[in-house]
């Protein structure tokens, strides 16, 4: 029955997205580049609230990719899919500043406005299964995380808020039916078929389906004797050129920086911040213990320097923790959400991309001789 479940879900949501694809593609073209023109000037003159503030449907993004097959097939959709384009990119660039923004402290109400734009801005994204509309769509919920796990900390903000506010970052069904219904809407036909048992076994069915996919075009080259270095996408027959990305890829792995870059090979498994499940480790920490203890247990200030295995606050979280029921079988994880406590009370909690940025301008500076 579960199954069952979940295949129903993952076909809703792939059948929401093929009716917002037909609803935009039934638009008179001038009417949806009036439609970006506006967002473009929203995002301009209010950032990303003037966009939500617009009131208007996403566009449908696709990648430079599959917009320029669709600007061959119908030329007259060049202006319009450039457009789409242009509009994504500026948002993701608007996206890498609101990361920067968040690092700067802020009272309660300013992380709760900031989890709520980035939350609201991931519902729009989500509603057109476009490739674009899904690395926007992953980015905005990473960048919400950041702004929770402050509210987690924070013990004069009520936890049924908070987890009100996570409830809202979609399940990874949902996450999953959405990268499949992407790679569908771009693919030349679909690949991948009904998913079934655990999330895990369900991303390596796509990462299967993928790779058999791109074995026949490996061998297509093989079997002309055309070396890894000289493949080309365009001398490849139409099913087989969707398998071939753009490698190797640039650092830093943003998604502004690889914007302009084909890798759908990135959707197998998503882009979902590893901050997601280290903040469902933190809220339950926060559910469980009901504080955050700071002063380690006496066996710790009494163990040996060199026969420390936890820092002073790991082990205070472990000892406040460790007699706790278990939950699925498990002890409450305490190594997790002592380092995101310590992150908050420093200033310096981070979502992946923003600190990917940050460690390639630093590299860059240290390569230039730079402080």
């Amino acid at each position: 029955m579960k199954t069952l479940l979940r295949l129903l879900f993952a076909a809703c949501v792939a059948a929401a997205g093929v009716a917002t694809a037909s609803a935009q593609a039934s638009l008179p073209i001038a009417e949806e580049l009036r439609r970006v023109a506006t967002l473009d000037r929203a995002l301009d003159e209010g950032g990303v609230g003037g966009v939500l503030a617009a009131t208007l449907p996403a566009p449908l993004i696709r990648s430079a990719y599959y917009a320029e097959i669709l600007s061959t097939r119908e030329p007259a959709r060049r202006e319009l899919e450039a457009a789409k384009r242009n509009f994504g990119l500026k948002l993701a660039r608007a996206l890498d500043k609101r990361g920067e923004q968040q690092q700067a402290r802020v009272d309660a109400a300013e992380r709760e406005r900031q989890a709520v734009q980035m939350l609201d801005l991931a519902d729009w994204l989500k509603a057109a299964p476009g490739y674009g509309n899904y690395l926007l769509f992953s980015r905005s919920e990473s960048l919400a995380t950041v702004p929770l796990v402050y509210l987690t900390a924070d013990l004069d903000y009520p936890i049924a808020k908070i987890t009100a506010l996570r409830g809202r970052i979609v399940p990874m069904s949902e996450e999953r039916a959405l990268r499949v219904a992407v790679l569908h809407s771009e693919a030349p036909e679909p690949f991948v078929g009904a998913l079934q048992g655990t999330s895990s076994e369900q991303d390596e069915q796509i990462a299967i389906a993928w790779g058999g996919r791109w074995k026949e075009m490996t061998n297509w080259f093989k079997a002309r004797g055309i070396t890894s270095d000289k493949r080309q996408r365009s001398a490849l027959p139409e099913n087989l050129a969707f398998f071939l990305d753009d490698e190797p890829l640039p650092e830093p792995f943003t998604t502004s920086h690889l914007w302009a870059l084909k890798n759908h090979h990135a959707l197998i498994y998503g882009q979902r911040d590893v901050m997601v499940r280290n903040l469902d480790s933190f809220m339950l920490y926060r559910e469980k213990v009901g504080t955050f203890p700071t002063e380690p247990p006496q066996w710790w200030k009494d163990a040996p320097i060199d026969r420390r295995l936890d820092t002073a606050l790991e082990a205070a979280f472990e000892h406040a923790s460790k007699h706790l029921p278990r939950e699925n079988g498990q002890r409450i994880g305490y190594s997790g959400p002592a380092m995101l406590y310590q992150q908050s009370q420093e200033g310096t909690v981070i979502d992946r991309e923003t600190s990917e940025k940050r460690q390639a301008e630093a590299a860059k500076r240290r390569q230039s001789g730079k402080p």
